[in-house]
């Protein structure tokens, strides 16, 4: 049988919550996010254009995008891998939809 071993992360300091201005359960995520003080929380928060970048920066981007109309002009089957956390759930559906 192989166990689990849960590791809890820290509990913000008392007041943390209040002086956030949020409740308990959001204060805390935030500040185990490393989100320590309020001005800090917008900009984690709301999405804004500093957060965009262009994803033909990464890697061999070209080959995929050629690779992907070659496929799709071709009417092949395109497998779609994504792993089980939130944005990879959500990333992969977005995926599929688009190429749909």
């Amino acid at each position: 049988m192989i166990a689990k071993a849960w590791r809890r992360l820290p509990t913000p300091p008392a007041g943390f919550s209040a002086s956030m201005g949020l409740p308990a359960f959001h204060a805390r995520l935030l500040y185990n996010r490393g989100i320590r003080q309020r001005a800090e929380i917008d900009p984690f928060l709301k999405a804004d254009s500093r957060l965009l970048n262009d994803p033909m920066l990464l890697p061999d981007m070209e080959k995929a995008v050629a690779r992907l109309r070659k496929a799709l002009r071709a009417d092949e089957t395109i497998g779609i891998f994504g792993d089980f956390d939130t944005d990879g759930v959500t990333g992969t559906a977005l995926l599929a939809g688009a190429l749909r």
